[in-house]
């Protein structure tokens, strides 16, 4: 169904799709982060910390923007609370996915559980589904099917990652070790959960808009 866009709002949905678009990037990054050699992970987690940065930068704007807007400008299409929330559970996203490479290049040690590298890689399905869903909003289209499956696909990611946390626990390993991954994995965890928030709240537009 198109759905026309308030003029007001082009701004902050252009900003919602660079948002986006940050995080798809900087998932993509941490996937090949958690699958390399300690040397290289240093980089990769330097360029992600970049990409936060662009997206702390994204969220001042749209801030502004609804300041300096009045309400009237955003009376049709998306409420103003709900674009808000959005574009702060985005940042979250982002944050997370930030601290987790941080977390990933400070560990000096070769070894991750199984489970970090894997969930990983549903941390990059969730953020590639959340960009597309973004992108349909800027397109006046529906949301595409398969963000619907973001929820899923967090908690398979979710599922990988307590496992992962049980497997050290239950292993000989360093103390410094366990504790480590056992980080790395509660980090991961809030970036999906961050990721259903996000798609939660797209839904809401999505039953809310004009």
């Amino acid at each position: 169904m198109k759905r026309t866009i308030a003029k007001g709002q082009v701004p902050v949905l252009k900003n919602l799709v660079a948002q986006a678009a940050l995080i798809k990037a900087a998932a993509t990054l941490l996937v090949e982060e958690a699958g390399s050699e300690i040397s290289t992970r240093r980089r990769i987690a330097a360029s992600i910390g970049v990409l936060e940065s662009n997206g702390d930068c994204l969220v001042r704007e749209n801030a502004a923007l609804f300041a300096a807007n009045p309400p009237s400008i955003f009376s049709c299409s998306y409420e103003p609370e709900h674009l808000r929330a959005l574009t702060s559970h985005l940042d979250d996203i982002l944050d997370a996915i930030e601290e987790a490479a941080f977390r990933l290049s400070a560990y000096q040690w070769a070894w991750l559980v199984p489970g970090i590298p894997r969930s990983c890689v549903c941390l990059k399905t969730c953020a590639e589904g959340i960009c597309s869903a973004i992108q349909g909003m800027v397109d006046h289209s529906d949301l595409p099917t398969d963000c619907l499956d973001i929820p899923l696909v967090a908690r398979r990611g979710d599922m990988l990652l307590r496992e992962s946390v049980r497997e050290l626990f239950s292993s000989d390993g360093e103390a410094l070790t366990i504790f480590t991954n056992k980080e790395i994995c509660e980090t991961l965890s809030q970036a999906l959960s961050f990721c259903k928030s996000a798609i939660q709240q797209l839904l809401i537009l999505e039953s809310s808009s004009v």
